[in-house]
């Protein structure tokens, strides 16, 4: 019987290790972000760090411009939610001691009509600074939107 143990490729044994706290931590981080950025509230910047950047596909915008448009769509947008439904799928945390780094696609869907829809690639860099994790880094890429199969 300990045979079989050493012969299943270390792949599938460290997908049966539950997730770490740090990891479930920037989980529960990534979620309350995407809730808040639903309803455009920018109290999301409370785990930014001071120095965050967003790299996007057009621009880079720092911490305070960043909040500045979410305070803006907040005002453009009946009652401050978002049109969009935001939803982060596929995300994978990885962490490096004090350095972090959460992989996921965004997904924007329309609430008016959910067949429209874009998908954006996101990775969040965070720090982990006095036991609080601090995103530093993001970096925004288009996704492709596949044609559904039939």
């Amino acid at each position: 019987m300990l045979i079989g143990f050493f012969l299943v490729p270390p792949a599938l044994k460290s997908r049966a290790t539950p997730p770490s706290a740090a990891e479930q931590a920037l989980r529960g981080i990534e979620t309350e972000i995407a809730g808040l950025e639903q309803l455009n509230d920018s109290t999301f910047a409370k785990f930014f760090a001071k120095d965050w950047i967003c790299l996007g596909p057009s621009r880079v915008l720092s911490n305070g411009e960043f909040v500045e448009n979410v305070r803006l769509n907040f005002i453009t947008h009946e009652r401050g939610v978002n049109p969009c439904r935001i939803e982060k799928k596929n995300m994978q945390a990885h962490v490096f001691g004090d350095a972090a780094v959460v992989t996921y696609v965004k997904e924007y869907r329309q609430t008016r009509d959910t067949t429209k829809f874009f998908n954006e690639g996101d990775t969040d860099v965070f720090t982990r600074e006095a036991g609080a994790w601090r995103l530093r880094f993001t970096k925004v890429v288009p996704v492709p939107t596949q044609a559904a199969a039939n």
